[in-house]
């Protein structure tokens, strides 16, 4: 026999009430099932007299007020024994959330996306916390660079002289260009710890281009609301940052990444035979990938690594003049073939 659907309809109990409503063994736990369908393992269902499904209920206990008053008297060993009972436990989560006995957090559905944002996200900011933690150590030791000038001015009082004053210079420049350099390193590491790969972006100046030209590749580096970490960089921080960035192309080749001066680094794809290819962009080896977490729970987010498309065509000649074409919109033809 097949009991589907059944409900528990109370908290477990200790034990099992007896024909007297005594608790006996065993006291490893009972539940108070109600309701159901009883079918047969063909799936035929059981009814009553009257046509009706039979639930758990009705199929395992007959109620008294049916027992005719002329049947012989039932003993507590009357009845019958089921054994070797199987049971499948599916639990109701939004009733159990209506009732405030689970969090939103317990629904499968909910726990997926939980638990994939705790592995992309929740990775990625676990990790940027690290980095944080460490920049600490790098930030600029301005006590020192302070003490390193005195000590300069020190020296340059006990002997003024054309020659001490020369070393001054040098002495003083050693101690700036010493709290410069860790001013770089630390805003290196800043910009590392905030890299957001899933705000970050990079673009095309153009998808298609002949094989003569390059097609540049623009890439921002972003933190976690969007905005750009790397406007009006110092030379050796941008140098720096440029050396983390790489790409994968899957046409032509791939130039080093430089600082535009402004707030991009850029990079060229060139390829000397036509067809398609497509480019994927990494810092710290880490890609730049597109997040989607959907609003309906009902749809489990994803994450993509961002790839864009683009096409090198073949540069021919003019007609007649032998020239190549110089770029997309260079589409005139130099004559005919008269």
């Amino acid at each position: 026999m097949r009991i589907s659907q059944a409900i528990v309809a109370a908290p477990p109990t200790i034990g099992t009430s007896s024909y007297n409503n005594t608790i006996i063994a065993p006291f490893n736990g009972t539940l108070n099932l109600i309701g159901g369908m009883v079918t047969e393992d063909d799936g035929t269902v059981l009814q009553d007299s009257n046509g009706n499904s039979i639930s758990i209920n009705k199929f395992i206990h007959q109620i008294p007020t049916t027992i005719p008053s002329t049947s012989p008297p039932f003993f507590p060993n009357d009845g019958y024994l089921f054994s070797n009972v199987t049971y499948d436990f599916t639990i109701n989560h939004e009733v159990l959330l209506g009732a405030s006995l689970i969090t939103l957090g317990c629904i499968p559905e909910v726990a997926i996306d939980k638990n994939f944002i705790n592995t992309t996200i929740g990775n990625q900011f676990n990790n940027n916390g690290i980095a944080l933690r460490n920049v600490v150590n790098l930030l600029p030791d301005t006590d020192a660079a302070q003490n390193c000038i005195a000590n300069a001015l020190i020296n340059y009082k006990t002997n003024i002289s054309p020659a001490s004053t020369a070393q001054f210079q040098i002495d003083i420049t050693n101690c700036l260009n010493n709290l410069n350099n860790q001013a770089a390193t630390a805003l290196t590491a800043v910009i590392g710890a905030g890299f957001d790969q899933y705000k970050s972006d990079f673009t095309l100046d153009t998808n298609i281009q002949f094989t003569t030209l390059p097609i540049k590749v623009s890439v921002s580096l972003n933190e976690s609301s969007g905005q750009s970490m790397t406007a009006n960089l110092p030379v050796s921080v941008a140098t720096d940052i440029s050396s983390q960035l790489s790409g994968n192309v899957s046409l032509g080749s791939l130039s080093t990444f430089s600082y535009d001066g402004y707030n991009l680094f850029t990079a060229d794809i060139t390829s000397k035979v036509s067809g398609n290819g497509t480019i994927k962009v990494a810092f710290d080896n880490n890609y730049i990938s597109i997040l989607t977490n959907p609003a309906d729970i009902n749809q489990s987010p994803s994450v993509v690594i961002k790839e864009l498309p683009y096409t090198f065509v073949e540069s021919p000649s003019f007609t007649g003049a032998g020239e190549p074409r110089r770029d997309a919109t260079d589409i005139a033809d130099a004559g005919s073939n008269e």
